[in-house]
C-alpha cells in the first residue's frame, strides 16, 4: 500500500499545527505499517533531511501534486485540491477535517470585509469544503462535536444513502474520529531556555506558558490582566507567550501576519500596565520543535483563554496535547471539547469566559496547590498515554487496509458532487465580483 499525506503548509524545525500532525502522521503510520510505503507531500522548502525521516518526503508545489498523487493508493489531506478530484476514480481519498475551517474561516475574514462580501466569501468557502466532503472516501475529524456538524453537512448533501446508512447506521466507517496526538518521545528537558536565560525569568519564579498562536478568538487581555492582579501581591509570576509569527502566515515586514494585531494589542497593554518584561514576555518569533518542547517542560502551568463562540465550541485546539505531553496542569475558558475534560478528568481549572477575578484566582491557586498540581500530573500521564499517535491512528490504519467496498461508494456521490462543483463555481464567481465592487459597497452601507 502507498501512502500519501499531503501537506501545504511549512514542513521544518518551525511549524504549526497543520506541519505538525502531517509530520506526526505519516511518521506513525510508517511505524505502525512498516511494509507499506508512506510519504509526505510538503510544498516550499524545509530544513529537514528526508534520510534522516523513516518515511519519504516529496515536494508537491509548482504543479507536482498530481503526479506525486497518482503514484499513490490512498491520499490524505486537509483540504483536497480541485487538481485531485479527477483521480478520485481510482484511489482512495480522505480528507483529515482535525479543524472545522468554516468556523475559522469566519472568524479570519470578520475583521475585514463589509458585511456583504464576507457573506459571500463564506458562502463560496462553505460551496469549497461541500465539494470535499462529496469526493472524500473517507473523512477524519478530532471529537464528537465535529463529527455530529460534519454529518449534519454530509446529510443536507445527499451524501449519506439509505444504503449506506442500513449497511453502518454509525456511519463511523465513513467519518472516524482521529484526533491530535502527543509528541512521540518522552518528555525530558534539553536545556534551559528560559529560567535564567531570558532577563526577568527566574530559575524560582512560577512560569506560565502560552503555546500555540495568538490569533482573534482568543482572549489575551483577560489573561494578562489577570497576571498584572498577582503581580501587584507577588513578584515570582511570569508568564511567557511562546511565539508570535505563526510560520505559515509570516510576512516579510514583522508583526503584520496572521494574528498581528492581537499581539501588538497584548504588548500595548503589557506596557500600558507596567508587568511588560517583568511578568509578562513575548517570543516574538515562532519557536522551533525542539525549543518548544524546553519551554514547556520549563514551565509550572500551561494556559488557553478564549472567546464563547461556534469556533470554540466545535473546535479541538490541538496546543493542549503539548500540554499533555509535558504533563502541564492546565488553565482554560469552558466551551470547548477539552475544557470540558479538564473539569471532568481533573487535568487544572476552567474559568467563565473574560472573568479576570476568576481567572486570577485559578492561576494562583494551581501555582501554589503543589497536591493538586501533583494531581492533575498524574491524570495527565493517563491521558498523554491514550492520545498516542499509534492509537489515535487506528481508524485510518483501518480504513488503508479495509478489504470491503467503501462505506458511501463513489457512483452514490457522483450527483451530490456534480451539484457541490457547480455551486463552487457560481458562489467563486459571485465573490470575484462583489469584492471588485466592495468600495461601492462600502460607501452605500455608509449613505444608508
Amino acid at each position: 500500500m502507498n501512502i500519501l499525506f499531503v501537506c501545504t503548509a511549512r514542513i521544518g524545525s518551525q511549524m504549526a499545527s497543520p506541519g505538525i500532525r502531517s509530520y506526526y502522521m505519516a511518521q506513525a503510520m510508517q511505524k505502525i505499517l512498516p511494509h507499506d510505503n508512506v510519504t509526505l507531500g510538503y510544498a516550499g522548502e524545509t530544513d529537514f533531511d528526508p534520510r534522516q525521516q523513516n518515511f519519504r518526503m516529496e515536494r508537491i508545489d509548482n504543479g507536482r501534486l498530481r503526479s506525486v498523487a497518482s503514484r499513490h493508493d490512498v491520499i490524505v489531506a486537509n483540504q483536497l485540491p480541485l487538481s485531485l478530484f479527477p483521480l478520485a476514480i481510482e484511489k482512495r481519498l480522505v480528507l483529515d477535517l482535525y479543524t472545522p475551517f468554516l468556523t475559522e474561516w469566519r472568524e479570519f475574514s470578520k475583521p475585514t470585509r463589509s458585511p456583504i462580501l464576507h457573506q459571500a466569501y463564506m458562502d463560496a468557502q462553505k460551496r469549497v469544503l461541500f465539494s470535499q466532503l462529496a469526493v472524500a472516501d473517507f473523512i477524519l475529524c478530532a471529537n464528537e462535536r465535529q463529527r455530529d456538524l460534519y454529518i449534519g453537512m454530509l446529510n443536507s448533501m445527499g451524501t449519506i444513502t439509505t444504503r449506506a446508512y442500513d449497511a453502518d447506521s454509525t456511519l463511523r466507517s465513513y467519518i472516524a474520529i482521529v484526533p491530535y496526538g502527543v509528541r512521540p518521545k518522552p518528555p525530558v528537558l534539553a536545556q534551559h531556555r528560559l529560567r535564567g536565560v531570558i532577563d526577568g525569568i527566574g530559575h524560582d519564579d512560577r512560569l506560565i506558558i502560552w503555546n500555540g498562536s495568538m490569533v482573534e478568538w482568543y482572549d489575551i487581555e483577560s489573561l494578562i490582566r489577570a497576571v498584572y492582579n498577582l503581580s501587584l501581591v507577588r513578584n515570582d509570576v511570569k508568564l511567557m507567550f511562546m511565539g508570535a509569527e505563526h510560520p505559515d502566515f509570516k510576512e516579510e515586514t514583522p508583526l503584520t501576519g496572521m494574528g498581528s494585531g492581537v499581539v501588538r494589542r497584548a504588548i500595548a497593554l503589557a506596557r500600558d500596565l507596567g508587568i511588560m518584561d517583568r511578568h509578562v514576555f513575548f517570543n516574538l518569533g515562532w519557536a522551533t520543535n525542539e525549543e518548544a518542547e524546553d519551554y514547556l517542560l520549563e514551565s509550572d502551568l500551561g494556559v488557553c483563554t478564549y472567546f464563547d463562540s461556534m469556533e470554540t465550541r466545535f473546535s479541538f485546539r490541538v496546543r493542549y496535547l503539548d500540554l499533555f505531553w509535558a504533563r502541564l496542569p492546565i488553565i482554560c475558558t469552558e466551551g470547548d471539547i477539552v475544557a470540558d475534560m479538564v473539569r471532568e478528568r481533573g487535568l487544572g481549572l476552567t474559568v467563565p469566559e473574560g472573568d479576570v477575578a476568576a481567572l486570577t484566582n485559578a492561576i494562583a491557586r494551581l501555582l501554589d496547590d503543589e497536591a493538586y498540581r501533583a494531581s492533575c500530573r498524574a491524570e495527565l500521564d493517563r491521558v498523554a498515554d491514550e492520545f498516542r499517535w499509534e492509537r489515535v491512528l487506528q481508524p485510518l490504519v483501518d480504513f488503508c487496509h479495509r478489504d470491503r467496498p467503501l462505506a458511501v461508494r463513489k457512483r452514490e456521490r457522483l450527483m451530490p458532487l456534480a451539484a457541490q462543483l457547480l455551486d463552487r463555481a457560481g458562489s467563486a464567481v459571485s465573490f470575484n465580483i462583489l469584492e471588485r465592487m466592495e468600495p461601492l459597497l462600502r460607501r452605500m452601507a455608509r449613505d444608508s
